[in-house]
C-alpha cells in the first residue's frame, strides 16, 4: 500500500487538468465509520470559511458522508485502509474527491423499495453537477463537483 503522502500526491495531483485548482483540504483518516461525521464536519468547516453558498455546503456535506460511507461499508481493503478526503475549488466548481485502496467501483442501483441502502451512488447522481470514479496506482478516486460559488458562475458565463 502506498504511504499517506504518496497517497496525498496522487489526489492533488490528479484533482482537474486544465489549470490548477485551489486545494481547500486534503485529509487521510481510517476507513471506519465513527469517522464519517469527522469528515463530514470537516467538509463543513473548510466550505464555510471559503464562503460556498449555503445549499451547496449542504450538498457537500451529504455526498461526501454518502461516498466515504460506501468506502466505510463497500471496501475489500485491510482493516488498516485509509480513505483520503480532497476539497478543491476551481472558479464556482467544488470538487470532492475520495480516495480509497479498493479498486472495486460500484455503479449506481435501483435498490427494491424496501431495502434500507444502496441509495448512496443516487443521491451523488442526483445532486451533483457530475461525478465519476477513476482508477488510480493504489486504488480509486471517486469524485464529484458542485456549483458552490453560484456568484463566480453568473460573473463569468
Amino acid at each position: 500500500m502506498a504511504s499517506v503522502s504518496d497517497q496525498a500526491f496522487l489526489m492533488r495531483g490528479y484533482l482537474r487538468e486544465g489549470g490548477p485548482p485551489m486545494l481547500l483540504a486534503s485529509l487521510f483518516l481510517p476507513a471506519r465509520a465513527e469517522f464519517v461525521s469527522d469528515i463530514r464536519d470537516v467538509v463543513r468547516r473548510v466550505l464555510v470559511m471559503a464562503a460556498a453558498d449555503e445549499d451547496a455546503r449542504y450538498s457537500a456535506q451529504l455526498v461526501t458522508s454518502e461516498l466515504v460511507t460506501n468506502v466505510v461499508r463497500h471496501s475489500v481493503v485491510a482493516s488498516n485502509a485509509t480513505v483520503g478526503l480532497a476539497l478543491s475549488r476551481d472558479g464556482a466548481t467544488l470538487r470532492i474527491a475520495i480516495h480509497d485502496a479498493d479498486p472495486e467501483s460500484g455503479e449506481p442501483s435501483e435498490p427494491d423499495e424496501d431495502q434500507e441502502s444502496g441509495r448512496g451512488l443516487l443521491v451523488v447522481e442526483g445532486v451533483s453537477d457530475r461525478w465519476g470514479v477513476d482508477r488510480t496506482l493504489v486504488g480509486k478516486l471517486t469524485w464529484c463537483e458542485l456549483t458552490a460559488w453560484p456568484e463566480d458562475a453568473r460573473a463569468y458565463s
